[in-house]
């Protein structure tokens, strides 16, 4: 079933400031800062972090700091209560890590896609 709030909240924390933006990797932990892809804050919202995000975790440590790399194939339930398929996680990944889209613009393609498959209303 899926979880409109949940929806806004992750769209919400995308366009607010509270969340700096990491490349390649759900959270990217950097002098003491934590980043988020879009898609890891999806996972903060949402409640999940690193330890249990799912079998495709596995954690990276170079000079570079630490990063979490993480598949969400396999959270069906998480993918479901947002109302994504894998094309749409996909190009989530595409906005962040190759356009390099900011946060807010990530949202309203999303805010896009939602409206458009009658997920949420205008």
């Amino acid at each position: 079933m899926i979880d409109k709030d949940l929806i806004e909240r992750w769209l919400t924390a995308l366009r607010s400031d509270n969340y700096q933006q990491a490349f390649t990797s759900l959270i990217q932990i950097k002098d003491d800062k934590k980043l988020h892809c879009c898609l890891g804050v999806l996972c903060d919202v949402a409640g999940y972090n690193y330890q249990n995000i799912g079998l495709g975790t596995g954690v990276f440590v170079n000079d570079k700091g630490k990063r979490v790399y993480a598949s969400l194939d396999n959270e069906t339930d998480l993918i479901e209560k947002v109302g994504l398929n894998l094309k749409t996680i996909r190009e989530c990944v595409t906005w962040n890590d190759h356009y390099k889209y900011s946060f807010s613009e990530i949202a309203d393609e999303l805010d896009e896609y939602y409206r458009e498959n009658n997920i949420l209303n205008g």
